[in-house]
């Protein structure tokens, strides 16, 4: 799923509140219909307004390119851990190929990527949830055109969507990075972690 929207950036903050309160807003006028004739518009349009920022889209287009690019080092790490090349015989011949692996992981994996994806999946999932429960709420049959699009974007029992494609790519990368570093005995934590 392509959004015209930038990807949420390192850096930048993402108040989750912004988009879960106008959603859980909007997933129970259904049920506070049916006790009242109408809803005050200033009301509705306030929480509609709060939906009008890009972070959805920003979410949505970082998961999918996380999950992409997790994905996509995943299958390199996976083919560099079948060759058996790294350390052929185990922790006794580490190599400086298995040295230089561990200093990515260490630097860029651990240092960098680790940080942005946890923080991504703390904003991505208020988000999945509180859509999910919107769509549920509805007492009038979906149109096919939403389904299609919630099933392509954020319903997490949705295979085909980023959500879905972003937690396997990271099961993916993570287990990938183990079979690579295990073998030489280079996982942190471990004890012969250390340099």
């Amino acid at each position: 799923m392509v959004t015209a929207t930038n990807p949420l950036q390192c850096n930048e903050t993402v108040p989750v509140a912004r988009f879960e309160s106008p959603i859980r807003y909007l997933a129970s006028p259904g049920a506070r219909l049916a006790e009242a004739p109408s809803i005050p518009p200033g009301e509705f349009e306030q929480h509609y307004f709060g939906l009008q920022a890009e972070t959805g889209g920003k979410i949505v287009r970082a998961l999918s390119l996380s999950g992409f690019y997790l994905d996509r080092a995943g299958r390199l790490l996976e083919q560099a851990a079948s060759t058996e090349r790294t350390c052929p015989m185990g922790e006794k011949t580490r190599r400086r190929r298995a040295e230089y692996l561990f200093n990515v992981f260490v630097k860029f994996y651990a240092g960098e990527v680790q940080p942005y994806i946890s923080r991504l999946h703390q904003v991505a999932s208020p988000l999945v949830e509180s859509v999910k429960q919107l769509q549920k709420g509805q007492k009038v049959a979906i149109p096919p055109a939403f389904e299609s699009y919630y099933a392509a974007t954020l319903d997490p029992a949705s295979e085909q969507g980023p959500w879905h494609g972003f937690n396997a790519a990271l099961q993916r990368h993570s287990r990938a990075w183990q079979s690579v570093l295990k073998p030489c005995g280079m996982m942190p934590g471990g004890p012969s972690s250390s340099q």
